[in-house]
């Protein structure tokens, strides 16, 4: 099991498209999982989820090590980054690029 967070398009497709080539079904997860559905990997399971909610993640990680065993690896490629120039940009702003990219589980 490879759980590897929001594989859109580029890194995070190709590292999923990878693994499930090689037999290793992989636990995606995002945000949105209309991207995630649209790979349609073999063996995978897509669930919604933002990488800050910690509970959330031990429970998709859970379902996914029921049904196929123990997390072998995993690829974090989450990230949030505002695009307003730094002056109009918030506290909370920059807490939340900070802790997507830091911090996420």
């Amino acid at each position: 099991m490879s759980p590897s967070p929001a594989p859109a398009p580029g890194i995070g497709a190709a590292a999923a498209r990878a693994f499930s080539t090689a037999g290793h079904p992989p636990l995606l997860t995002a945000r949105r999982i209309d991207r995630l559905e649209a790979l349609d990997l073999p063996d995978s399971i897509c669930r919604k989820h933002d990488v800050l909610d910690a509970e959330g993640y031990r429970s998709v990680v859970a379902e996914a090590e029921e049904q196929y065993g123990s997390v072998d690896l995993l690829i974090d490629n989450a990230g949030f980054m505002t695009l307003e120039p730094v002056a109009r940009q918030s506290a909370d702003d920059w807490r939340r690029q900070f802790d997507s990219t830091a911090w996420a589980c």
